[in-house]
């Protein structure tokens, strides 16, 4: 696979000292995508391979069922080429034993790594070391406290095939044989001597005799004792506990499964990619092969992801929905039957915002969300308010209330349009009314899909493989690229609002504002804790206007602490106007910094804000446009050109207080600049920043 051997090779070029360090008795496999790629890094070199990972777009992963593991982690890229997905599960040292505790640190790293041959293009340990391990592993595995473990059934079929089968897997027991044949004896006993002192030659050749017989489980609870005892000073805690926390772990594990058939507790299995969670929109005409195309893109996905479809077009009911759907049931009793087609809209209406409610919540929990057709701009054939098509004149309230939850489903982060000819699409789909299908897809086939946002493809110009590719290789872009954490600041004229206006069309899910909507508990504790400064500010500035930012500011400074310890920042690009950093230089230019903002604040804010983009002009420039806007009231709008002049210069003092903050920004002067230029270069100062 490509993106397997641009890794590999990167590692090489960089000198990152590694090893595949187990089951290269099948390492074609792995090699190929199939499994998994068991990469053991010399710790120094951390630094060095994150920055591959960056680069080559392969992403940590995240998974509840071993997040407790020290040392080890998942990295997941997607190889768009080959429509499959590349897992590096990445160890900085060789833990070993149960599969719910891997309590046993083997200290023979270093050495083991030295000693690696390459095989092909990837390095692998010498035979003798993998053997010396893998007995370790392999007995430590089935020990006493893993059997109790298994499930009663399990237990029983063990006793059943122990003679038969052997205690060990077929696979595992043909990875054993295979070392044990290739394997030089006399190297295996000096490796063990100088390498792994802190096991026995006398215990270790007690367990490649369990292992040879592999039918004997008093023989592997022995062998694991013996061995355990010989590894105490590399253990991180003593049996019981192992076991207590092996139970604990694997009974959520069995109870989630559970639950999860039974319908109570739903949610997709699989790994949370770095960056969060995301929502992929799909939007096709007839025939151009959407459905497949999502299909195809959740099976790859979901190999390692967690992944969850949910379809707009054809939501689940919800209960404002079934409210307005026996509306209308009544509505055509009173045999009013335009009114019943509009209350049957908005039933459907209801469905669908729903459905991207829930869809919005699958993604803030980490799942990457398939999303099934989206209301959008010039698709007026589908997915669009249609009560006006009804109402004579009549229904304004309904039209208004339809409209609002229209708007209300909007935020994806990406969009693919599959886009084929109306003409070929007749032929694909002859059962269809040519005339509804030459307008369902030829709206979509004649309209302008701006990149990055929406990404076109002509399904009949590119092959099912050639879809998934490219369907693929945009979503390995959206979810290597973090949510941007910045915020916008300048004076009135300097562009800003036409700036964050123009975001849309870039960036489709995006905040301006943090909103303190849901927060009623931290704004009833701000009030309570900040009467004192909002005092204390009233006496020193007489401005009511001043308190209710700063007050603001304290509630969202409470907010961005709660993200922080919960781990749940928005899923969605911060692009902040007036946020908190404008906060903080306002109270800097009213002398009122010391008192409004403590050393907590000024630390929430760097953490929660990545970078500052700051936009300015000419003060003769700003006046202009600020007299020309009567209309948008501003801060310095009504001052003569003196005044206003004066105005400029102690906020551009003011914002001296970014490069204090230590965080990363840059400047636009906007004089002679237009909407488009000032929205490429802000692109292009996030994309560098």
């Amino acid at each position: 696979m490509e993106l397997i051997n641009q890794f590999l090779k990167r590692l090489e070029d960089e000198g990152i000292r590694y090893v595949h360090w187990k089951s290269n008795t099948n390492i074609e496999q792995a090699l190929a995508g199939i499994d998994d790629l068991d990469i053991l890094v010399n710790p120094e070199d951390a630094d060095q391979l994150n920055q591959i990972f960056n680069e080559l777009k392969i992403l940590r992963a995240y998974s509840k069922k071993d997040s407790w593991q020290e040392g080890i982690t998942h990295y997941v890229g997607i190889d768009s080429a080959k429509r499959k997905l590349v897992h590096v599960h990445l160890h900085y040292q060789l833990s070993v034993g149960y599969d719910y505790d891997k309590k046993y640190r083997v200290p023979a790293e270093i050495d083991y790594i030295a000693g690696r041959n390459k095989y092909k293009n990837v390095f692998i340990p010498s035979v003798e070391h993998e053997f010396i391990l893998l007995i370790i592993r392999l007995i430590l595995k089935n020990a006493f406290a893993p059997f109790l473990l298994l499930r009663l059934k399990s237990k029983i079929n063990l006793f059943k095939i122990r003679k038969t089968q052997g205690i060990v897997s077929e696979g595992g027991y043909r990875e054993y044989t295979d070392l044990r044949d290739r394997a030089d004896q006399s190297r295996v006993k000096a490796i063990l001597a100088e390498q792994f002192p802190c096991v026995s030659e006398r215990v270790f050749n007690g367990c490649v005799a369990t292992l040879e017989n592999n039918s004997s489980l008093k023989a592997y609870f022995l062998s694991a004792r013996f061995l355990g005892s010989e590894l105490k000073d590399y253990k991180s805690h003593g049996e019981w506990k192992s076991f207590a926390v092996s139970l604990t772990r694997l009974s959520k594990q069995r109870l989630r499964t559970i639950l999860s058939k039974t319908g109570i507790y739903r949610s997709a299995q699989g790994k949370c990619a770095e960056y969060g969670g995301r929502i992929i929109a799909f939007v096709g005409g007839d025939g151009a092969g959407k459905t497949t195309t999502i299909a195809s893109t959740a099976e790859v996905l979901s190999h390692q992801f967690k992944v969850q479809q949910v379809h707009i077009g054809r939501p689940n009911k919800s209960f404002e929905g079934l409210l307005f759907r026996v509306l209308a049931k009544a509505a055509i009793i009173g045999k009013q039957a335009n009114l019943s087609s509009a209350l049957h809209f908005l039933s459907l209406a209801y469905n669908r915002k729903n459905a991207f409610k829930r869809a919005q919540r699958l993604r803030a929990k980490g799942a990457i969300v398939l999303l099934d057709r989206i209301p959008l701009e010039g698709i007026t054939a589908m997915d669009c308010p249609r009560v006006h098509l009804v109402a004579n004149g009549k229904y304004k309230k309904l039209i208004e209330l339809e409209k609002k939850l229209y708007t209300q489903i909007h935020g994806v982060d990406a969009l693919f349009v599959l886009k084929l000819n109306p003409e070929i699409a007749l032929k694909r789909r002859s059962e269809d009314d040519p005339d509804e299908l030459r307008i369902r897809s030829g709206q979509i086939w004649n309209n302008h899909w701006h990149a990055p946002y929406g990404i076109a493809i002509d399904t009949n110009e590119n092959s099912r493989e050639e879809v998934l590719s490219k369907v693929l290789a945009g979503i390995s872009r959206r979810l290597s690229r973090p949510y941007l954490r910045v915020e916008i600041v300048g004076l009135n004229g300097c562009g800003k609002s036409t700036l964050i206006k123009n975001l849309s069309d870039e960036y489709p899910n995006y905040l301006s504002v943090i909103s303190l909507k849901r927060y009623y508990y931290l704004i009833l504790k701000s009030t309570i804790l900040n009467l004192r400064l909002v005092v204390s500010i009233l006496t020193k500035s007489r401005n009511l206007s001043l308190v209710r930012v700063f007050f603001r500011f304290k509630i969202s400074i409470a907010i961005i602490r709660k993200w922080e310890a919960q781990g749940h920042y928005p899923c969605a690009d911060l692009i902040l106007d007036q946020g908190p950093i404008f906060c903080l230089i306002l109270a800097e230019k009213e002398k009122l910094f010391n008192l409004v903002v403590s050393k907590d604040d000024v630390l929430q804010v760097k953490r929660c804000m990545h970078y500052v983009y700051r936009m300015n002009a000419a003060v003769d420039t700003l006046y202009q446009r600020v007299r020309e806007r009567p209309f948008q009231p501003g801060r310095g709008q009504f001052l003569s050109r003196q005044e206003f002049g004066q105005f400029c210069h102690e906020y551009k003092e003011a914002f001296s207080i970014i490069h204090d903050l230590d965080i990363p920004s840059s400047d636009l002067n906007t004089d002679n600049v237009t909407p488009a230029e000032a929205l490429q270069q802000f692109n292009e100062a996030v994309k560098n920043g």
